[in-house]
């Protein structure tokens, strides 16, 4: 890039910079257009030019030449997770819009490159896609319009308008691996609610906190599944909770399984547990 290119692109952008400062209105004001495709967020944020009674493709914007897709800054898209553009599969991330509108279709190219201010410094080398879509003829579009449409579970369609010309770019995503994996997520946190709520409660006994919340806890987790050592914590919680009938009781209950299990030191603590509140109920 030469000086005086390089001198341009900063007085540009620096009085783009000096615009906003004041909240003084751009010609071509900025736009973000947000979707979520499948389990994909998709954003892209663009700046909308006018048609103002101007010849638009051919003349304002020329064919077979590489267009920043908008105004001002290089039109850019987002991707949390990775997608097939127009079939072709783009990692997660950000990148510029570039395009090259011809009379019957146009060609469109993902870039790397986010922080371009037009398309003089456009590389085509550090393009990640590159594809053609055929033209279609639309309403009158005043200012440029980029939205989503067609969208469905793990699919939808990209649009960009203006004049009496638009294109559509086909999206598709990958949401049956991750729903499958989200539900496998969740139905494990179902199988093990139990140690959820006996830890819960182990914490509160150990930390002399509310002896009331215990309980809840250590008979929510005994009721989900019963286990040696979370009917263990239950007996504490009644004991904590001055209950010791109910909690010698499921002290019994817990040496029982414990000696089923074949696990002596749960044996052990259920019997000193036991001998300890026996003495506090005479």
């Amino acid at each position: 890039m030469n000086k005086i290119k390089m001198i341009f692109i900063g007085l540009m952008a620096s009085f783009s910079t000096i615009l906003n400062a004041q909240d003084l209105p751009l010609p071509s004001p900025k736009a973000e257009v947000a979707q979520t495709v499948g389990l994909t967020d998709i954003s892209v944020v663009y700046h909308r030019p006018g048609v103002k009674d101007r010849a638009i493709f051919g003349e304002l914007v020329p064919y077979g030449k590489v267009w920043r897709t908008g105004a001002n800054k290089a039109t850019a898209i987002t991707f949390n997770t990775p997608v097939k553009f127009a079939g072709q599969v783009v990692a997660a991330g950000s990148y510029s819009v570039f395009t090259v509108p011809g009379k019957k279709e146009w060609k469109v190219m993902l870039n790397e490159e986010t922080e371009l201010w037009g398309a003089g410094d456009y590389d085509a080398s550090k393009n990640i896609v590159e594809f053609t879509v055929p033209i279609e003829k639309v309403p009158h579009t005043e200012s440029f319009l980029i939205w989503f449409d067609a969208v469905k579970s793990g699919e939808g369609m990209l649009k960009m308008a203006w004049a009496k010309t638009g294109i559509s770019i086909p999206l598709e995503v990958d949401y049956m691996e991750p729903s499958v994996e989200n539900i496998k997520n969740e139905i494990e946190k179902l199988s093990s609610v139990f140690r959820v709520y006996n830890n819960a409660a182990s914490f509160y006994l150990d930390n002399d906190l509310e002896p009331k919340k215990a309980l809840e806890y250590a008979k929510l987790s005994v009721e989900n599944e019963k286990r040696f050592w979370n009917i263990k914590t239950l007996s504490e919680a009644y004991a904590a909770n001055g209950n010791y009938e109910k909690a010698i009781e499921t002290a019994e209950e817990s040496k029982r399984l414990a000696e089923e299990a074949n696990y002596a030191p749960y044996v052990k603590s259920n019997e000193q547990n036991i001998e300890k509140w026996k003495k506090e109920m005479k």
